[in-house]
Order: structure tokens, then C-alpha cells, then sequence
């Protein structure tokens, strides 16, 4: 309510609505994990960190806790598993699609034999270009 003075008294007065304000929520990014809490990043960043720089779990659980991240090693060791899982589809399909390629440009012998023929092994084993 907004008051202003007319003749000397106070009068309250309704406030006129000028704008209308309604929240809206952005849709959610597509989980990796089924109905799980973390992002592709950090499931990234947890894949990286095991098995490029070697670092066990017990020691990513401790790094995520002085961050203030209270991940237990149980749960980064579901993550490893499930991303695997994913990761092995990917690589199955990427296959796939590399034979399917393979078979389609190279249909016929001239692409093995130009390989084969680049490389040949003299008498001693060497590989040189022919």
C-alpha cells in the first residue's frame, strides 16, 4: 500500500502493478548417470585422475573432502564402474562405425595392397618403404 497526503490527511492508496514477475526454471542438462548428482565434468574429472594420473580413490576421496565435497570412495568407485560401462557402448558403436566406414571406401583390395606394398621387410627384417 502506498499513502499520500491529500488536503492535509493521510490516505492509503493501492500501489498499481506495473510489472509481473513469475520465476522460471531452466531445464536440466541430460544426466550421464541415471538419476545422479554429478556433471560429465566431474565424472571426467574423476576418470582422468584415476587412470591417466594414477590417483586411487581413497586419495580423490580425501582431495574432494579438504575441498569441502563429502564423496565417499563408495560412490566415486559406482561412478568408475558405470562410466566404464558407458564408455565400453561408445567405443562399440565407434567400431562399428569404423568398419562400416572401412568396408564402404575400401571395398576393394587396392587400399590393403597399397599398405602392404608401402611397407615390406627386406631379408634382415627391417621394415623399409617399397
Amino acid at each position: 500500500m502506498l499513502a499520500k497526503y491529500v488536503n492535509d490527511s493521510l490516505v492509503d492508496e493501492p500501489i498499481p502493478q506495473v510489472f509481473s514477475y513469475s520465476l522460471i526454471q531452466a531445464m536440466m542438462p541430460a544426466q550421464v548417470i541415471h538419476k545422479g548428482i554429478s556433471t560429465a565434468e566431474l565424472l571426467a574429472h574423476v576418470m582422468v585422475a584415476k587412470f591417466a594420473d594414477h590417483l586411487p580413490l581413497y586419495r580423490q576421496e580425501k582431495i574432494f573432502g579438504r575441498a569441502g565435497l563429502a564423496i565417499a570412495r563408495s560412490t566415486l568407485a559406482q561412478w568408475v564402474v558405470q562410466t566404464c560401462v558407458l564408455l565400453q557402448l561408445l567405443a562399440f558403436q565407434q567400431c562399428a562405425l569404423s568398419k562400416i566406414f572401412f568396408e564402404r571406401c575400401c571395398s576393394d583390395s587396392s587400399c590393403y595392397s597399397e599398405h602392404h606394398h608401402a611397407r615390406q621387410k627386406n631379408s634382415h627384417g627391417i621394415e623399409q618403404k617399397g
